[in-house]
């Protein structure tokens, strides 16, 4: 079961050992069982607290409530559409999060720009990326200033935040 994690029962001392790493990250993925839920994400939250550093939780919409409490920061990634901008706006009102936990990663693929994105949402911008077109080789999407490297400078910054 490497890679897994009974996620009703955390064990503070199995994480380290059952996180594996992709690109200098280290995961906790719910293998093939069934992902959190709102009663079993906060007692994982706050066992993954304890290790230090910073933890990415890719959650879907429904968990953002139930892990609010424990997020330094919550990255809303939202496409520059008015669309995806108009859901996004929806989404934060229902959620009903603390001043200035949220913040806009823009996902430039279409007609709006970062800062219209953020005004419409009143979000600062964690930062923004562009599509990578179809085929793109991730090391060279770094050098192209994509969204590999939008997240890896996002890292750093969070990261030094995080120490200091």
């Amino acid at each position: 079961m490497a890679g897994s994690l009974g996620l009703g029962q955390p064990r503070v001392q199995s994480l380290p050992v059952v996180r594996p790493q992709v690109d200098e990250v280290r995961l906790l993925v719910a293998g093939e069982d069934a992902g959190p839920t709102e009663q079993t994400l906060p007692p994982v939250l706050s066992a993954l607290s304890v290790l230090g550093g910073t933890v990415v939780v890719d959650l879907s919409p429904a968990l953002v409530p139930a892990a609010a409490e424990h997020l330094h920061q919550l990255l809303v990634v939202v496409p520059a559409t008015d669309h995806a901008v108009r859901a996004a706006a929806r989404r934060l009102r229902t959620w009903q999060l603390p001043s200035g936990l949220a913040h806009a990663v823009v996902r430039r693929s279409g007609p709006l720009g970062a800062g219209e994105v953020c005004e419409d949402l009143a979000l600062p911008l964690a930062t923004s990326f562009r599509d990578s077109p179809r085929g793109a080789v991730p090391l060279l999407d770094v050098r192209r200033r994509g969204g590999d490297r939008a997240a890896r400078e996002l890292m750093a910054r969070l990261d030094a935040g995080a120490r200091a």
